[in-house]
């Protein structure tokens, strides 16, 4: 039997597949497939809107006083943020205005506007803890119809950041 192992024959058809196997192997190595994951941190970014309370007489119906509403703008990121745009706005429900989140029947968000001086320099970067302050203007509009609803009232402003 070892003197049939030693014939030249066997010997080039041992060496014939022992090549193939570590063909297929090598093979197999380099198209074998994995995976895996891993994590990188990200800043956490946000601007602070502060509304402080209106100033100003109390607002009645068509006599073009306004009230001043200062808010301020704070970066409360870890990083540098752009500021795009500020809108001032009524909050409302069912187009009517609210008050501490509750709606108030009867007293239209559309009674009031609320405008913000133009802000130039936007957009603008902002860099950590730096602050904006600015004011907004409320005032009551004439509606040819009765506003009583709205006496004794506090429309709820929204200060919005982009």
């Amino acid at each position: 039997m070892v003197h049939t192992l030693k014939s030249k024959p066997v010997m080039v058809s041992l060496a014939v597949v022992a090549s193939l196997v570590l063909a297929a192997s090598a093979y197999a190595y380099f198209t074998s497939t994995g995976s895996g994951s891993g994590s990188a941190s990200v800043a956490s970014a946000g601007f602070t809107v502060r509304v402080s309370p209106a100033r100003g007489e109390p607002l009645y119906p068509g006599t073009g006083n306004s009230q001043h509403l200062p808010f301020s703008i704070v970066n409360a990121g870890e990083g540098s943020q752009r500021l795009n745009s500020i809108t001032a706005s009524v909050k409302s429900s069912n187009d009517n205005i609210t008050q501490d989140g509750i709606e108030v029947a009867g007293c239209l968000a559309s009674w009031f506007t609320v405008t913000t001086p133009t802000v130039y320099g936007l957009p603008r970067t902002f860099a950590p803890g730096e602050t904006f302050e600015n004011p907004a203007m409320v005032s009551m509009v004439e509606s040819e119809t009765n506003q009583d609803a709205c006496q004794g009232k506090n429309p709820e402003i929204l200060i919005a950041v982009g």
